[in-house]
């Protein structure tokens, strides 16, 4: 290179260094110069070949066809396997204690209840159906029954009279109560409504408890949330009395079992129970009406006790009268009620006080089961105590000693924290029946 050239070249490198412009045109030079020898030197696109992308295209169709095959296989040996389970023998239920079950029934039962006579249960269930099946027939495979249709309707509730000539049931869409008159007509029973009558002008929610009278002058209706209580005629269905509790929430009524029916407890969200006494008139103690019965006359309904004194802790959910001690023999002896709340105890109490000097009813026994108590029922003799609790768990409880005296589990007892288990006794105590979804179970006691 000349001395020309050189002396040139440092000029254009100080106007470039030293003058702002010149830095910039070096800069964008520079730039250029990168820009084109990137784009030169870029990896080139391959070749497109048709025949190689259509061969591509074939071969992920392929594949996914054969996945598409392979789930629809899994499918169909899923559905397979759970046909062979389905159709599989499931393991029966068994306790020492199980009588038998009753299986007539497609739909979920409702409610069940013995005659007093103990010649037959009746159930209700979603199916529309009451039915009545002979307690001499129980031990067969498939127990010859009648069956009554219900028009257009299902029973939710019911109860015997206490000469079993009516059984009164809690009709669900109608909301109301129809009496169905029961006589015996050759080899079945005649089975006829004698009257209904609605409950909707009272009652705005559902009903959660329904009860009838030892006398079988009035029948209790309970309603959860808007805390109503009903007095009813069993006679001419009209209202004999009706009360709120004012407790947030109203669980369950039952009545006391002397022959007056003097008393009925009403478990509430508080935890306490509150019992109330029915006042009457009666003309004496002889007179009796066209029927046979006692002449009664309804005067007014009075609170006179509260069982809470050494009680629950929380919401009482379920109470169970005990049999009245007699008028006669059993003075002193201890009229009791059994009491569950959600605290997970049972307690029972005596309530023969002297309630009208103020003396408070006494806890005589406590028993802890560990799941909050929803329904509670003592036998007719009054040695035995059942309890329906959160766990699913049947319990069988001693009443004078509160041993535990026997434990069903998984017993799948229907609507257990709805208030919609039912459970009834054989009047001789040997027997008690539970609804469990669409079979009846039945108990040796």
């Amino acid at each position: 290179m000349s001395q020309q050239e050189v002396t040139g070249l440092f000029s254009w490198v100080r106007f470039f260094t030293q003058e702002p412009t010149g830095v910039l045109t070096l800069s964008i030079t520079v730039a250029i110069v990168v820009v084109t020898v990137l784009y030169v030197l870029r990896p080139k696109p391959p070749k497109i070949d048709p025949e190689a992308e259509e061969r591509e295209k074939e071969r992920q169709r392929r594949e996914e066809e054969k996945k598409a095959e392979q789930k629809k296989a899994q499918q169909q040996a899923s559905k397979k396997a759970k046909k062979l389970l389905l159709h599989q023998p499931k393991e029966e239920f068994k306790h020492p204690l199980l009588y038998t079950t009753l299986k007539m029934n497609q739909e979920t039962v409702a409610s069940v209840a013995f005659n007093p006579k103990g010649k037959y249960i009746a159930t209700l269930a979603k199916d529309k159906t009451l039915r009545l099946i002979p307690t001499q027939l129980f031990k067969e495979a498939n127990p010859h029954h009648q069956r009554v249709n219900i028009e257009h309707d299902f029973g939710l509730k019911s109860c015997f009279s206490n000469d079993g000539h009516f059984l009164y049931v809690l009709l669900n869409s109608k909301n109301r109560i129809a009496a169905y008159n029961l006589k015996a007509g050759g080899d079945k029973i005649i089975v006829s409504i004698t009257k209904e009558w609605p409950l909707k002008d009272q009652h705005k929610d559902d009903i959660r408890s329904m009860t009838l009278s030892e006398n079988n002058k009035f029948i209790i209706t309970v309603s959860e949330d808007d805390n109503l209580v009903t007095l009813w005629n069993t006679s001419t269905g009209s209202v004999l009395h009706h009360f709120k509790t004012n407790k947030l929430k109203t669980y369950q009524a039952d009545v006391s079992h002397d022959t007056d029916s003097k008393f009925f407890a009403i478990a509430t969200y508080a935890p306490e129970v509150l019992i109330y006494e029915v006042k009457s008139n009666q003309t004496s103690k002889t007179a009796k009406d066209k029927a046979g019965n006692q002449n009664w006359e309804f005067s007014k309904v009075e609170k006179v006790m509260s069982l809470m004194k050494g009680g629950h802790s929380t919401s009482v959910y379920c109470v169970s009268f005990g049999p009245a001690p007699d008028p006669y023999i059993g003075a002193g002896k201890p009229h009791k009620v059994a009491t569950g709340s959600k605290d997970g105890t049972w307690k029972i109490w005596d309530i023969n006080v002297r309630y009208k000097d103020g003396e408070d009813p006494k806890c005589i026994l406590t028993q802890k089961i560990d799941s909050p108590a929803r329904f509670i029922s003592m036998s007719p003799d009054g040695n035995v105590l059942v309890t329906v609790s959160e766990d699913n768990k049947l319990r069988i409880w001693g009443v004078e000693t509160g041993d535990l005296l026997d434990t069903v589990d998984e017993i799948n007892i229907y609507g257990i924290n709805e208030g919609k288990t039912s459970l009834s006794w054989m009047t001789d105590s040997k027997l008690f029946a539970v609804n469990c979804g669409k079979m009846v179970r039945l108990f040796q006691n």
